[in-house]
């Protein structure tokens, strides 16, 4: 992909100097999209010399590989045995090697994207189903009242949040809420708030007391988020 290194060559070895001459040419066919091909040391560019050593003559074929317009890779070859040079005859095998290269590299990020798009799935349906099981799945036996209600989240978490339970001396507290936003920020501020709810209106206070608590200890958890809810609480007697 990108290649960045620093060197000096009076202080490299040979090693380093070979690996800044494959990244060179590498990042040369990246950038132009195109194969190089020097079979004759005078058509070598300087800025390509500069990296090699004096006392080498190098024969350099280079080629990119990539899907559809995007180059994302290449193929470096420098030097030939029996001090031959690269020819077009390598020039056309390694260009069908890298195609092959390319289809293949190609192929596993897509399936490695894939992999990771059924992973998000799975974590958000599992998402999805501990938020549901935070609403009531049933409605309360109130007498006197009927009572019912449900939820379906514009995406697979939301914000949004109804609820009712049991308080003493018999009465109900019933609660609607609206976090701003969707997804799995409004998702988790919902079930914050909820627990604040729940835990704030054990004791016996009006429902201004609570919502009033739950107002100070929401800002304090979300107070950096901008996140924010609209509540109706009540108390049924």
């Amino acid at each position: 992909n990108a290649f960045e290194i620093a060197y000096q060559k009076d202080n490299c070895d040979a090693q380093h100097c070979h690996n800044n001459l494959f990244i060179s040419l590498a990042q040369k066919s990246l950038e132009e999209n195109s194969e190089i091909l020097y079979d004759e040391f005078d058509r070598i560019p300087a800025d390509i010399l500069s990296i090699t050593r004096d006392d080498e003559l190098w024969s350099i074929l280079a080629v990119p590989f990539s899907a559809g317009n995007e180059a994302f890779g290449s193929i470096v070859l420098v030097g030939k045995t029996n001090a031959k040079v690269f020819n077009s005859s390598d020039l056309k095998l390694i260009t069908a090697l890298s195609g092959y290269a390319g289809i293949a590299i190609h192929s596993s990020r897509l399936i490695r994207t894939m992999q990771a798009t059924e992973a998000l799935k799975h974590e958000m349906s599992l998402a999805r189903e501990i938020q549901q099981s935070l609403l009531p799945s049933h409605s309360p036996d109130i007498k006197g009242v009927d009572i019912t209600g449900y939820c379906i989240p514009a995406t697979e978490v939301g914000g949004d949040f109804f609820g009712y339970f049991r308080l003493a001396d018999d009465r109900w507290a019933i609660a609607i809420a609206d976090v701003s936003g969707h997804g799995v920020g409004a998702a988790l501020t919902m079930a914050s708030l909820r627990s604040i709810l729940r835990s704030e209106a054990k004791g016996t206070p009006s429902p201004a007391h609570i919502v009033s608590r739950a107002n100070e200890l929401m800002c304090a958890d979300t107070g950096d988020t901008e996140m924010y809810a609209t509540l109706v609480f009540s108390i049924y007697n």
